[in-house]
């Protein structure tokens, strides 16, 4: 009889081996490896992808603990980076549940005990659905258990990845709020950072040498239905405007300074046309923010008329910012 192989070997990992699970191009989320292969703890912690030194690891609490997505470990879709010794707290018992069929629909669940100490404890029974309440309620996938990182960490809405494991390309386009607690503009999920705010950039605003870019974007569609990219458009005019009033983000500048900087000598900055485009562009926001009109507010909503508040929020300050200028 051929010799059983181990999770741990199928993998090519060994316990305590830790995985960094890439977010954005820039920003990873980490995990570690544990009870000889069967378990991933996911830490409490996202921050650079290369990352220098993993003991800024060790002090990390843990968000939560999933079974291992053998794939994604295997085919370094979850680059192993290093090892460091298994956490105390994972050496503790924990209960799971995992569903017998659909994550959603299932009525039975499998109710995992575990205590991976000195050697492995597991004991596994049927529950409802009920009994897993409160209880870690495992990704089927390891796509789910990324997206459920971006939301976590990112503040990105749930279910933003196809069933391949990609990024719905569509979906990319939309992901329009700022990651919580960082004030920069650039970058993929800033208002200034989608893909659509850049050919408006680019392709639009930097070729003219007065206030006219400005002027479409923030007068136009001012009734119906909004597309999605007429309302990128507006929230990447209004910062610029606020840039161009000198209350611009960190970012702004360094993107449209080329602009900003002929439109200043012009002294366009303080002309009455700029002022009145504060309020044409409170106005635009509003419409934005409008949940029966804009296709953004929808497609950034978690359920009917219930906007992603991080994305809210960073809206609703592009918008006090403006407010502020007081014209």
């Amino acid at each position: 009889m051929p010799k059983a192989v181990s999770m741990l070997e199928m993998m090519k990992a060994k316990n305590g081996d830790i995985l960094r699970i890439k977010l954005t191009d820039e920003k990873c989320a980490f995990a570690q490896l544990f009870c000889e292969g069967h378990f991933i703890a996911f830490f409490d912690y996202s921050g650079d992808c290369n990352v220098g030194d993993l003991k800024v690891l060790v002090n990390r609490t843990i968000a939560f603990i999933d079974y291992v997505h053998i794939t994604a470990v295997r085919d370094g879709r979850w680059k192993i980076i290093g090892n460091l010794d298994i956490l105390d707290e994972l050496k503790k018992t924990f209960q799971i549940c995992r569903p017998e069929a659909d994550l959603d629909s299932s009525d039975v669940w499998r109710l995992s005990t575990v205590s991976c100490g000195k050697k492995i404890d597991w004991d596994e029974v049927n529950v409802s659905r009920e009994q897993c309440t409160g209880i870690r309620r495992s990704r089927a996938t390891f796509w789910l258990i990324e997206d459920e990182l971006r939301e976590r960490f990112l503040g990105l809405p749930p279910q933003s990845y196809d069933d391949n494991g990609d990024l719905n390309k569509e979906l990319k386009q939309f992901l329009m709020s700022t990651i919580p607690g960082s004030p920069a503009v650039i970058g993929e999920f800033g208002t200034l950072g989608n893909d659509q705010a850049q050919d408006w950039l680019n392709g639009v605003l930097m070729p003219t040498e007065d206030l006219s870019a400005l002027q479409e974007v923030l007068q136009s569609n001012q009734t119906g239905y909004m597309q999605v990219d007429d309302c990128f458009e507006i929230l990447a005019a209004a910062e610029v405007l606020l840039a161009l009033m000198g209350k611009g983000r960190k970012g702004t500048k360094e993107l449209a300074e080329e602009w900003l900087i002929g439109v200043r000598q012009k002294k366009l900055h303080n002309s009455a046309e700029a002022k009145a485009l504060v309020s044409k562009a409170l106005a635009a926001i509003d419409r934005v923010l409008d949940k029966d009109n804009s296709e953004l507010f929808q497609l950034m909503s978690e359920g009917p008329g219930v906007p992603n508040p991080d994305w809210l929020n960073g809206v609703e300050d592009l918008k006090a910012r403006l407010a502020k200028l007081g014209y």
